[in-house]
């Protein structure tokens, strides 16, 4: 107690009391003394509130950790002087006495309460009720009681057994109809005596009034709704609004209220609270004129106010109001004072605040009987206007003049994080402009016009420059917000003479905004992003079209000489600064609007095709296009062709692309892509610096795979191609091949249809794309596989033999992953200075991004040529596999993940379904798969035993990382290349339409035939195996979604191969076990140990015949019980309710898991009373008494 105290002597005093507290048998008795309040100290004086504070830590101590040591005597004697001793004359009166030690006496007698009521102790809740008739001190020591022992018992730690936590619930239950009376009486009698008092009385009060609100605060989180509305205590909360000192806690109390679930009917009360919407709405504190921030206790009374008033939209009256079905037919009586409430938060200074109040808008705008109602549609209007002007970008912290400054400098920590939430919040803002959009478009259209004339006529010259980008930036994601949404229905209604006014409005619009012009590039590229939300109009304005496109060329060129010097400038001066100019910016944005507009062409785009050509190809001569310009003329180029006919859409694209075709098939073009040497030369990787050569083969290279790739991606199929199989093209390399295409767009793994490939692969429609294709493909495969020779090398100086002096000594960090790529995965652990980078190391960067762009684009160009059913033929699958098979276990993980995302689901997805040309892709598809399986296997083999958690190929050559932070990438890139794999592999064995019929008791007996192109591979029994093996060690492994996804396709796997000669012993080695695994890992969630029981269920019923499944399964895992009691009751009572051999199977898996070798379970684990209590009796097993193997826990399942 002395402060000045050596730190020796505290820590032996510490030490002493922790002792003393643990195994002094006079420990409850020196506690009360010093505790008390009636015996002077060993020093002749009162002891003071530390002292006693310290021994009610005591007393506390003996009743949490020895209270089973004691008698029952020494037990009730405890209770009796305590409760005498502390609870009625043991403090000094309220407000005289400090707070934290009445708080703590309250602690000790809840926790008494915790071990011995009320079976033991019924007569406590009486005796705190008739204490607090005595007096405010009496009244606040039984209110504290109350609430600590509330709190105790719903807190959920561990000091509580669930049984004994249910005895306390209750208890409580049945108390109630004695407390909340008591607590609504003393709230009520507070409120009302607080201000009639002053001094010590008043402090009395004020106090009791606080701890009553506490207590109340843990009572409404679970008191039944009728109990709650009876009590009458919700309109006390709304009062309490008002009193400075308790706000706070009685907003608490209505936000929990708010958010609480049930049925729909029981809540109905809750809408009661719209007749004290005047109370909320005058609880909003008010704001200065010059919107200065008020005090932070006032703030954040603000902001939890406007959680209650969102939660009463979000998750009360939206929900239970509904004309047609709902419990509340017809809206509030005070729905406009809830909405003038709502409307007052939405404007407040802070944007934080504004934030809070969009979810309700969004529940209000999009409920169908809300938006019926006219003082919604009156208030729609001004709420678009007020979210109109928080779109445009505020100064946050920097700003000191701006209204919200203040509370943003409370709100955020520095700018970036100011900038990182006004993203959000601007995205937030956008949805509610697009749902009044889409009730009011026609006010909608016409509010935007009136802000786009305002902003038009505004001159550049005449304002801040900061203040006319704010609003052009504004104008501009408002109009691409509203436009979307709203011109669809008033296009439909122009068609019917209706709102033609409005659309001649839009073509007067579209011709200033095409007419207006500017030289400040963020104008301009906001003024490009207006027109891109106006490119619809275009079929009114037909003229407009060579306007626009002429507009947007212009654009194209912008500043364009003027960056390309600066780059050339910056190279020389080896110049680290990376990141958009504004003017490519202005480029990139009309390069974005004129793909969109060759997307969705107007009427008479046709017509301007061959112009559009022209000037593309214009374009594509001046050395200062950059590489994003390239590529976007070119996509917008082959995309415009899909408007043409079958003839001439096939010549256009040839014709555009001869250039490019007699470049990229040249004898010498060929040469460097088929040498690493060449290849690496021709970059300038073996340099270490930029120089423009280099760079001129870099952007060649670049541009031409990139031009290809759009090529086959997004030209459009023309009808069936109607191929034979007997003309299918074998060799592409040979000069034969199939013109079969694919139907579905891109093969996404979250939109699979099935795995049917056309008769040749594909999907049998024809392409006008692949002509060039066919000559595209021979150098792309060579590009390929001279990429994964560099990659696969074991050293790059051995790969690169031919001139090793020209070689730098790590030139295997040029296949590492890029800064960005790394910082991404380990944001948490590096700092933004790590971002920073020298000339070199930016050289090396870029280096990497060129090849990782290469290796991206040609596994996306052979994607398509699978969807294409092109590479299927028997010769063509000889060079895919020298080229890309070969080379699987060299990759890096990254690479793998790309290559089978990219390329290897397509190539299983369109599979050939002709026998006589299958057999070849076929094989390919099982070398893949085996390899792949045989690589990751040994990774998480290396893994569990610790000698390494990765094979093949480092993914950081360089030693920029700690050995911490490496683990941490590697194991990120581990886990996402092995859930790609598993989810192709998922969908490989996924048959939709038995997914699509069966029932519930189907899908746990129903035996589902794989699809013919899984048998396919299947039958190479390796290849089936090292699947397997994978598949078990990922359900085993320690990332739940990864087993998760393995337990999925094991479930078709495990019913399918059951009877299988070959494969059935191996499930029923494999399976069992790694199922036991999973449930020790991962079986604490419900939702995995749903899916894990589910496939032990289909383990016993498909493989229990054999004994090393019935063996596994008698082993002992270390799980939870509790968790699986629950889970299985959950499947009895819902999802299999009417399957009783699914739940007779389902307690045999527990009976082999837990109930045969129960007694070790308990000799191994301490909290052996974690587990159900009839599984604890049926077994109470002595130390040295011997498992017996006949132990049932059958009972515990019973019905």
């Amino acid at each position: 107690m002395n402060p000045a105290a050596s730190s020796l002597a505290k820590q032996q005093a510490l030490q002493y009391c922790d002792e003393f507290k643990a195994t002094a048998p006079a420990c409850p008795r020196v506690g009360l003394y010093l505790a008390s309040i009636q015996e002077p100290s060993l020093l002749q004086r009162t002891h003071d509130p530390t002292i006693r504070f310290f021994g009610l830590q005591l007393l506390l101590h003996c009743i949490q950790y020895r209270w089973n040591d004691y008698q029952p005597e020494e037990k009730e004697e405890m209770k009796t002087v305590i409760c005498s001793q502390l609870l009625v004359n043991g403090t000094l009166p309220l407000g005289e006495e400090q707070t934290f030690v009445l708080l703590k006496v309250g602690s000790v007698v809840a926790k008494m309460a915790t071990r011995e009521w009320p079976q033991q102790w019924p007569a406590l809740i009486p005796q705190l009720l008739r204490n607090a008739d005595e007096s405010l001190t009496a009244r606040f020591l039984s209110m504290a009681c109350l609430k600590s022992l509330i709190e105790d018992t719903n807190s959920f730690n561990d000091d509580l057994l669930p049984r004994r936590r249910k005895e306390l619930t209750q208890g409580l239950t049945a108390c109630l109809d004695e407390i909340i009376p008591f607590a609504t009486t003393t709230l009520a009698g507070c409120l009302a005596q607080h201000s009639q008092h002053e001094g010590l009385q008043a402090e009395q009060y004020e106090l009791t009034l606080g701890i009553t609100l506490e207590t109340w605060i843990v009572l409404v989180e679970w008191i039944p709704f009728e109990k709650l509305f009876a009590s009458g205590v919700l309109p006390l909360f709304c009062q309490l609004l008002h009193v400075e000192r308790h706000r706070q806690l009685a907003a608490d109390a209505l936000l929990i209220v708010m958010n609480r679930k049930g049925p729909k009917h029981d809540r109905l009360a809750l809408l009661d609270l719209f007749q004290h919407m005047d109370v909320l709405l005058q609880a909003v504190p008010q704001w200065d004129a010059g919107g200065h921030a008020a005090d932070e206790e006032a703030y954040n009374f603000i902001k939890r106010l406007a959680q209650i008033v969102v939660a009463l939209a979000t998750d009360q009256l939206c929900p239970l109001w509904s004309r047609n079905n709902g419990p509340y037919k017809h809206a509030p009586p005070t729905f406009e004072s809830y909405l003038s409430a709502l409307i007052a938060l939405t404007r407040h200074p802070s944007e934080l605040v504004c934030s809070l109040t969009v979810p309700a808008w969004m529940a209000l705008l999009n409920h169908d009987d809300a938006c019926r109602e006219k003082v919604l549609q009156d208030v729609q209007p001004y709420l678009l206007h007020d979210a109109f002007l928080r779109l445009m970008r505020g100064g946050g912290l920097e700003e000191d003049d701006s209204p919200g400054s203040e509370f943003a400098q409370q709100d955020f920590g520095d700018q970036e994080e100011y900038k990182a939430f006004f993203g959000l919040f601007r995205g937030k803002l956008l949805d509610v402009v697009r749902a009044i959009g889409r009730n009011q478009p026609a006010a909608s259209l016409e509010f935007a016009l009136n802000q786009l004339s305002v902003v038009m006529s505004t001159p550049p010259d005449s304002v801040d420059g900061r203040v006319l980008f704010n609003s052009w930036d504004g104008i501009a994601v408002f109009w691409d917000a509203i436009v979307a949404v709203a011109y669809p229905t008033i296009n439909g209604e122009g068609r019917r003479g209706r709102n033609e006014a409005l659309i001649e409005q839009l073509k007067n619009c579209l011709a200033a905004l095409l007419d207006w012009s500017c030289a400040n590039p963020l104008l301009m590229e906001a003024e490009l992003t207006v027109l891109g939300a106006l490119l619809p109009v275009l079929e009114h304005a037909p003229q407009a079209l060579r306007l626009m496109l002429e507009k947007l060329f212009n654009a194209m060129e912008y500043q364009a000489q003027e960056d390309y010097v600066r780059l050339n400038e910056a190279a020389l001066q080896s110049s680290t600064h990376t990141g958009l100019t504004d003017g490519a910016k202005v480029r990139r944005k009309a390069g974005q609007i004129l793909k969109s507009l060759c997307q969705r062409p107007p009427p008479s785009f046709t017509d301007t095709v061959q112009g559009i050509i022209g000037r593309v190809q214009q374009l594509l001569s001046q050395v200062e296009i950059g590489e994003m310009q390239r590529r976007l003329l070119i996509e917008a180029l082959v995309v415009s062709f899909n408007s043409l006919g079958d003839d001439v859409q096939e010549q256009s694209l040839l014709g555009f692309f001869q250039p490019i075709l007699a470049e990229w098939c040249h004898e010498e073009n060929t040469r460097m892509l088929s040498s690493v040497n060449a290849l690496i030369g021709a970059g300038g990787l073996n340099s270490g610096e930029s120089y423009p050569q280099a760079q001129a083969t870099r952007l060649r290279l670049t541009m031409s795979v990139n031009a290809f790739l759009s090529a086959v991606r997004d030209t459009a199929p023309r009808g069936s191609a109607g191929v034979d199989a007997s003309t299918v093209a074998g060799a592409v390399l040979h000069g034969r091949a199939s013109s079969a295409g694919i139907g579905a767009a891109h093969g996404d793994l979250a939109t699979l249809s099935g795995l049917h490939g056309d008769a040749t692969g594909g999907n049998g429609l024809q392409y006008p794309a692949l002509s060039l294709l066919h000559q595209t493909l021979p150098n792309v495969l060579r590009l390929c596989n001279t990429l994964h020779h560099l990659e696969v090398a074991p050293a790059a100086n051995n790969m690169l033999s031919a001139d090793p002096s020209t070689l730098p000594p790590g030139m295997a960090v040029l296949l590492d992953l890029r800064r960005s790529d790394v910082h991404a995965i380990l944001a948490a652990s590096l700092d933004s200075a790590s971002r920073d980078m020298t000339a070199q190391e930016l050289w090396m960067d870029r280096a990497r991004l060129w090849l990782f762009n290469l290796r991206e684009s040609c596994y996306r160009i052979l994607g398509c040529t699978f969807r294409y059913g092109v590479l299927y033929g028997a010769d063509d699958q000889a060079v895919f596999q020298q080229a890309c098979v070969e080379v699987i276990s060299g990759l890096r993980k990254r690479d793998l993940r790309l290559f089978w995302k990219l390329t290897v689901y397509p190539f299983l997805r369109y599979l050939p379904r002709d026998p006589t040309i299958k057999g070849h892709a076929v094989q390919t598809a099982a070398a893949i798969i085996l390899q792949t399986c045989h690589r990751l296997s040994a990774s998480m083999l290396a893994a569990q035993q610790g000698t390494g958690g990765s094979t093949g190929p480092r993914e950081l050559s360089s030693e920029e990382l700690t050995p911490e932070q490496r683990e941490i990438l590697e194991e990120k890139l581990d886990v996402d290349l092995m859930e790609t794999v598993i989810i192709t592999l998922d969908h490989l064995t996924a048959d939709v339409k038995l997914q699509r019929e069966e029932t519930i008791e189907d899908k746990f007996y129903h035996q589902p035939e794989l699809g013919p192109s899984a048998w396919a591979i299947l039958a190479d029994h390796s290849c089936g195996e090292a699947l397997l093996v994978f598949l078990c060690q990922s359900l085993a492994g320690r990332h739940a979604s990864q087993a998760n996804k393995a337990c999925a396709t094991l479930l078709r796997l495990v019913p399918a191969l059951a009877s299988h000669d070959v494969y059935s012993p191996g499930l029923a080695t494999l399976v069992p076990s790694a199922l036991l695994d999973a449930l020790a890992a991962h079986g604490e969630h419900h939702d995995n140990l749903t899916n894990l029981l589910l496939l032990a269920g289909k383990c016993l019923l498909w493989l229990g015949v054999h004994p090393a499944c019935q063996s596994t399964f008698m082993t002992v895992p270390d799980i939870n019980a509790d968790h699986l009691m629950e889970t299985y009751n959950m499947l009895q009572n819902r999802e299999l309710r009417n399957t009783k051999p699914i739940r007779l199977r389902m307690k045999s898996l527990l009976d082999g898991t837990i109930g045969v070798n129960v007694g070790q379970v308990y000799n191994a684990r301490p909290k052996v009373l974690d587990l159900p209590q009839k599984l604890v009796l049926a077994r109470q097993p002595t130390a040295d008494e011997d498992d017996d193997p006949d132990l049932q826990i059958s009972a515990l399942f019973d019905e």
